[in-house]
């Protein structure tokens, strides 16, 4: 079993090529023709063997989605109740099996990483290296699944097929470069162009910036994906961080905006003129200021996220 980087994801592609021509830019498809290049993570597809080392812990995060079907999670969720707290023991791991076959529906792990150690050390390198925050989730498609609709998110994602064949379409971007505020944006898939139209075979690589369309079609065999959701750090989460840090040196930024504004245009207007002045100084000096700090509450951020916490 390879150790897995961001440099092996990407072979051959040299790094600083897909970092000039790629990164947050344009769809990429590997397709290697070899099917032992992720051998050794995922072999055996049966689901009983996917789900077993983690199926049964309290971390364990799961999801049965179907494109036309709504699937409630008291179907595969094992739940008690004591007195008004709902308690969650685990899953139903032969009824998932029978969603799975029978139902056509596809099963999504996620954090993955919380179980796999090989995909943590993946998210952290990959993190690392594009100044990014990464998870990582296990998607387990049914032969003879239905299509699921196009659809693009707010974040890059990089698909390694593991196991099975997979065929994708990847259409231009309906918003270039979109934030998390700009997500669900409702489109007519035909008024995007589209840029690939393949079959993922086992071994492949798929990179989707955000913003680009990617339509995921049925597979004939069950099949298997580790999608990794890449949050890119943009420069509006390092300005937004720095204003933070800057507004402890700069007397303006900590005043009350509505103070100028109740003592007249022109105090307002001398206001914003200090407040531009100072920022433009700062932002000069942003190249110095410490990525490393906007990563970190990024990270804690996702992680809040993911637990259901508040920072």
């Amino acid at each position: 079993m390879k150790h897995l980087d961001l440099a092996s994801l990407l072979h051959p592609i040299v790094p600083e090529d897909f970092y000039h021509h790629y990164f947050d830019v344009f769809p990429l498809h590997i397709a290697r023709e070899d099917e032992q290049y992720y051998s050794g993570y995922i072999d055996d597809m049966t689901v009983s063997s996917l789900l077993t080392d983690f199926y049964d812990s309290p971390l364990l995060s799961i999801r049965l989605i179907h494109p036309t079907n709504k699937l409630g999670e008291d179907q595969y969720i094992d739940y008690s109740h004591t007195g008004n707290v709902i308690i969650r023991n685990g899953v139903k791991l032969p009824e998932i099996e029978r969603l799975f076959h029978q139902k056509k529906a596809t099963i999504v792990v996620e954090n993955l990483d919380r179980f796999m150690n090989w995909t943590n050390d993946l998210s952290v390198d990959v993190s690392n290296i594009l100044q990014c925050v990464c998870e990582s989730r296990l998607r387990i498609m049914p032969a003879g699944g239905e299509s699921f609709a196009p659809a693009y998110e707010v974040f890059d994602r990089f698909i390694l097929q593991t196991n099975g064949r997979v065929p994708v379409k990847v259409y231009g971007p309906l918003v270039h470069q979109p934030m998390a505020s700009q997500a669900g944006k409702p489109f007519l898939r035909d008024s995007s162009e589209l840029l690939l139209d393949a079959v993922l075979e086992t071994g492949d690589f798929l990179y989707v910036p955000r913003g680009f369309i990617l339509e995921t079609g049925g597979a004939e065999q069950p099949a298997a994906q580790i999608v990794m959701d890449v949050f890119n750090t943009t420069w509006a989460k390092v300005i937004a961080s720095a204003l933070q840090v800057w507004a402890q040196e700069i007397d303006v930024l900590r005043e009350g905006f509505y103070q100028a504004h109740m003592r007249g245009e022109k105090s307002l207007q001398l206001k914003s003129e200090q407040l531009a002045e100072q920022l433009c100084e700062q932002v000069i000096k942003l190249e110095a200021y410490p990525l490393r700090k906007v990563i970190a509450r990024q990270s804690r951020i996702t992680l809040a996220h993911r637990l259901g916490e508040s920072l």
